[in-house]
């Protein structure tokens, strides 16, 4: 049976890029269209079992979410990595510099202009203002969302209420 080919490793970096610089992106978002341009540009979909289908938007997506998956300032995304996947994540996640190198030589070889190309600057930038801030809010939300009042209170009765019958139990003894 006739499959779409597995991703490349060149393939698999940009993806990275994109995640570290944009996050996690719906596939109608103008940076995932570009980036299934670029993928599409590396190889010829039409070589391939299902042109249309060849590193499309929705497979690009669903590439973000598995590196949201092994991002640990992340808590979801979409299980199932691969091994190139974390090979690619572990080798270039903390260094920017290198995957800058990187980028701009693959988007060269297929003929993309200088000014779309990695900049470090521009990552750590984006890296910081996804991860530090997204903690916050969460973290701000959990401190006034409703359900922490009824949780708390319930785990307050119940404690109350083992204490009540411990010592009641402890009396009798």
């Amino acid at each position: 049976m006739a499959k779409i080919p597995s991703w490349e490793r060149d393939e698999t970096i940009l993806a990275l890029y994109t995640y570290l610089l944009h996050g996690r992106l719906r596939s109608n978002s103008p940076h995932i269209i570009q980036l299934s341009q670029h993928l599409r540009k590396l190889r010829n979909p039409n070589e391939t079992p299902f042109p249309n289908k060849y590193r499309n938007p929705e497979a690009v997506e669903l590439k973000l979410r598995k590196f949201a998956n092994i991002d640990p300032n992340q808590h979801s995304g979409m299980g199932k990595g691969s091994k190139l996947e974390m090979e690619v994540w572990e080798t270039y996640a903390d260094n920017l510099e290198e995957l800058s190198k990187k980028v701009t030589n693959i988007l060269k070889r297929i003929g993309i202009s200088n000014r779309i190309i990695a900049q470090v600057d521009e990552l750590k930038m984006a890296i910081s203002k996804r991860t530090e801030p997204v903690l916050d809010v969460a973290l701000d939300t959990a401190k006034n969302h409703p359900l922490k009042v009824i949780i708390g209170s319930a785990v307050g009765i119940v404690s109350a209420s083992v204490a009540y019958l411990f010592l009641k139990n402890k009396d009798q003894n």
